[in-house]
């Protein structure tokens, strides 16, 4: 049973670094690639466990590190993205839905502020547009982002439900 963790684990691990290596190389739809990789991991958390979740975004980061030739796509993953399904389980055991969301909303700036300092002052990039809006339409975007998690995991819980 291990080794079918641990091999499940590789193949989902592969397929997150194989969106990432497509973000590289696509020229558009970027962010959706990047979020297609953390769905990976959100697979990893449903199928297997917290434990092999955590060694497969590890992994993914370091590969991504260094296999990738655009060093802000694995930066993202890491500091967003490819730990979020693992965060968002945690998140998602608050009980008043106005308070998890709250701290959804609040985890998500802090990591987005992360995010936008690293990339900025660690990588040669630089980001001109009002700040405010950006930081409206990524609150928007994350709230679309998290219900569409969450309906994948749940149709992934349903199908392996199904299976047994």
């Amino acid at each position: 049973m291990k080794s079918q963790k641990i091999a499940t684990g590789g193949l989902i691990s592969a397929l997150s670094l194989l969106f990432l290596y497509l973000c590289s190389v696509v020229p558009s739809g970027k962010i959706a690639m990047i979020c297609i990789s953390s769905f990976c991991i959100g697979l990893c958390v449903a199928l297997i466990n917290i434990k092999f979740s955590l060694i497969a975004f590890f992994v993914v980061s370091i590969l991504g590190l260094i296999l990738l030739p655009n060093k802000v796509i694995p930066f993202l993953f890491m500091l967003f993205f490819g730990n979020y399904p693992i965060a968002k389980l945690f998140l998602e055991k608050i009980t008043n839905v106005y308070l998890m969301w709250l701290v959804k909303i609040f985890v998500f700036n802090i990591y987005a502020v992360v995010t936008y300092f690293m990339v900025t002052r660690f990588i040669d990039v630089e980001i001109n547009f009002a700040v405010p809006i950006i930081i409206l339409i990524a609150n928007f975007a994350y709230v679309i982002y998290d219900f569409a998690f969450s309906i994948f995991v749940t149709k992934i819980l349903e199908i392996r439900r199904k299976k047994l």
